[in-house]
């Protein structure tokens, strides 16, 4: 296999999983990226993710389901061979709906994720009329990012802060990091919600949507829920280090970033209402560590995963693009990366090999 020289544009889950797996490809990768992981900043979506596997690909988006269901079984292996290290834990999840879903009777992952089983009547909460339980996991965001980001410097790739008017102003920066310059080189463009605004890409179907969360501490809690309302929808997502995220909101072409007080009461209410243990005995409330508003990366007609080639100083050049998850990035993050990988391959003979550009 020709070894590349691939830049991919954005740390986020996505791209620090991708590069990842392009290292383990025995390619050389550098990641160019505004935001690293350890930072808080709005415009660096995957800090703020909840995050855990809860698919809700429709069944006929055969892409998304693939995406989903290939993820689940790597990171259930993660969660056995590196678990807390890398910030992951499992956890037993309830979904419950206010009206039964159209187009289908049981989720498409049950014979996916162990111990599912639908609920029965009295199971049920108050208002709702469906629900179903299994076993799944979560991610504690922070931690999980610093763990990539390490796992990409040990493989060998090289990791430098920038910002980019233009998807091509990667190169002369990764061949100022790498002395791998003069190998055929790749673009991979994983910058989410900044895949409308950088040069060279300008995806308008690319927008925000917007979330917010209240984290809290956990007292113990080791379960999940979701709870779909006919216009809402709640949720508590424990994390390994003892802490809670609450949600949320699905607020399409919304980039508020402040948290309203409304919401966040109500996000509350749902919490403590399912799980009364939220509630610290000692004071009658939940004990708050911070409110939180992310903008998810959505995208009309979903997530992009494709390659083009552009001509670049009269030179061909592929540029890959994986972005537009929306708020299922972390649950897709390792299958499609492994679908840049299988693309990057599959283009690569249709480009000539050509010197340093």
């Amino acid at each position: 296999m020709t070894q590349l020289n691939i830049v991919v544009i954005g740390a986020g889950v996505v791209g620090l999983t991708t590069a990842l797996q392009l290292l383990r490809r025995g390619h050389r990768v550098s990641v160019i990226a505004e935001h690293l992981p350890g930072e808080m900043h709005p415009d660096y979506t995957s800090p703020w993710a909840g995050a855990h596997w809860r698919s809700m690909a429709e069944p006929e988006d055969t892409l998304q389901r693939e995406l989903d269901a290939r993820t689940f079984e790597k990171f259930m292996e993660l969660v056995h061979t590196v678990g807390r290290e890398a910030g992951l834990m499992t956890v037993t999840a309830t979904d419950y709906f206010a009206e039964k879903p159209t187009g289908w009777t049981v989720p498409w992952f049950h014979g996916l994720v162990p111990e599912f089983r639908m609920l029965d009547k009295h199971e049920l909460l108050e208002g709702t009329v469906f629900g179903y339980t299994y076993r799944t996991f979560t991610v504690n965001t922070a931690v999980y990012l610093k763990w990539l980001q390490s796992n990409v410097e040990k493989h060998g790739g090289v990791v430098c802060r920038a910002r980019l008017a233009n998807w091509w102003d990667a190169l002369s920066i990764a061949s100022q990091a790498s002395s791998a310059a003069q190998l055929q080189q790749v673009v991979v463009n994983c910058t989410g919600n900044g895949a409308r605004y950088l040069g060279g890409i300008g995806d308008t179907d690319v927008y925000p949507t917007r979330g917010q969360t209240v984290l809290i501490r956990s007292h113990g809690l080791c379960k999940t829920y979701a709870l779909h309302g006919h216009d809402t929808i709640n949720y508590a997502i424990p994390r390994d280090d003892g802490t809670v995220v609450l949600g949320g909101t699905y607020q399409h072409h919304n980039s508020n970033i402040n948290p309203d007080p409304a919401t966040a009461e109500r996000i509350i209410k749902s919490a403590t209402t399912v799980f009364p243990e939220l509630i610290n005995p000692n004071t009658g409330k939940v004990d708050i560590i911070c409110h939180a508003v992310g903008l998810r990366p959505s995208r009309v007609g979903g997530v992009r995963l494709e390659a083009e080639t552009k001509e670049l100083k009269g030179k061909p050049m592929l540029l890959v693009h994986n972005y537009g998850h929306g708020g299922q990035g972390y649950q897709s993050s390792w299958a499609s990366a492994d679908k840049v990988v299988q693309l990057i391959e599959q283009q690569l003979p249709a480009i000539p090999t050509r010197s340093r550009l």
